[in-house]
């Protein structure tokens, strides 16, 4: 009995670390570094890609700005010329053969960004796989530094509060 508890414990303790990460298999592409299309407007995400997207923010249609374009919030003012744009925008996002990466800012209050990982195997119905929020106050410049937070657990991946 103090084996099986001794066991189960070191099971529970051991893969702790390896709840709420990104699916393995997305991770070793990742590391490999090998992306096979980089985009940074939202018009040159495939139209599966977008209809994914939307679904994943709860939207008929996708809503997403581009860089550079105004973030709306929750918090606005008469006359704010933010108070029309969308809540987030793409920062940039990038494939390798089986996944998509997309890596976005959100308006207030988090004034953050996130990155959504989308298994696209089926190029016609992409897949939501994980997602997670940036801890850092500065958002990731390239593939490699967003790469490099996914793998150091820097993404907090807690569903409800990020989407």
């Amino acid at each position: 009995m103090k084996a099986c508890t001794l066991v189960l414990t070191w099971f529970a303790v051991s893969s702790a670390g390896l709840l709420g990460a990104p699916p393995a298999p997305a991770l070793t592409e990742l590391n490999s570094s090998k992306l096979t299309k980089f985009m940074v407007r939202t018009d040159q995400l495939p139209s599966p890609l977008r209809r994914a997207l939307a679904k994943t923010f709860h939207q008929n249609d996708l809503k997403l700005g581009n860089p550079g374009e105004l973030v709306g919030g929750s918090v606005t003012y008469t006359g704010d010329p933010a108070r029309s744009a969308p809540y987030r925008r793409l920062i940039f996002a990038f494939e390798t053969q089986r996944y998509a990466y997309v890596y976005y800012q959100k308006g207030d209050p988090e004034n953050g960004a996130a990155c959504l990982i989308f298994d696209i195997t089926d190029a016609r119905r992409p897949r939501f796989v994980w997602g997670g929020a940036d801890l850092e106050t500065h958002f990731a410049r390239n593939p490699s530094e967003l790469r490099n937070r996914i793998q150091h657990g820097k993404l907090w991946d807690d569903h409800p509060y990020i989407w």
